[in-house]
């Protein structure tokens, strides 16, 4: 009877479908995946996104004429303008949300991304809610072809400061 069943089980093991793996790794990231990282064992944790560990920043692209008020998050490293303003446009930074995290050493930029610079039309840059930019209100009116204002954020006082 145990010859029996060992028989019947072999039998059952070699005629079942192989089975295949399938990959778990994604192909590409959006900036918003988020792992836990610690100090070790029973040391401190916090959660580290995608969008602070890759040497790549997020963008939202703006044309043709970009006016109006953006307020992006913080997975949007860059705002890209395709074109003069065409009329005034306000940027605000970028704040923490739900799904993404903005953590100390952020760079958030505003971009002329046209082979002409801008001669007209202000474009604005200012703090968000319980935010500061160092020197205040940044005012953009003239800005040289394929050139930015580049931000950099210190968490511990939430200010930003210009670096370029």
């Amino acid at each position: 009877m145990r010859k029996f069943l060992l028989g019947l089980a072999l039998v059952g093991v070699l005629s079942a479908p192989p089975a295949f793996a399938q990959s778990i790794v994604p192909n590409s990231l959006t900036g918003n995946e988020c792992w836990t990282a610690g100090q070790g064992p029973s040391g401190p944790s916090s959660f580290v996104c995608a969008t602070g560990m890759r040497n790549a920043t997020g963008y939202q692209l703006i044309t043709p004429t970009p006016s109006g008020t953006y307020t992006p998050s913080p997975a949007v490293s860059n705002i890209l303008l395709n074109g003069q303003p065409a009329a005034s446009t306000v940027v605000t930074t970028p704040v923490s949300t739900s799904t993404a995290l903005l953590y100390d050493g952020a760079l958030f930029s505003v971009c002329n991304t046209t082979s002409g610079a801008f001669a007209a039309n202000t474009t604005t840059i200012v703090a968000a809610t319980g935010q500061t930019i160092n020197g205040g209100t940044i005012t953009i009116t003239t800005l040289a072809a394929f050139t930015c204002v580049e931000l950099q954020y210190v968490l511990a006082s939430t200010t930003w400061y210009r670096i370029q």
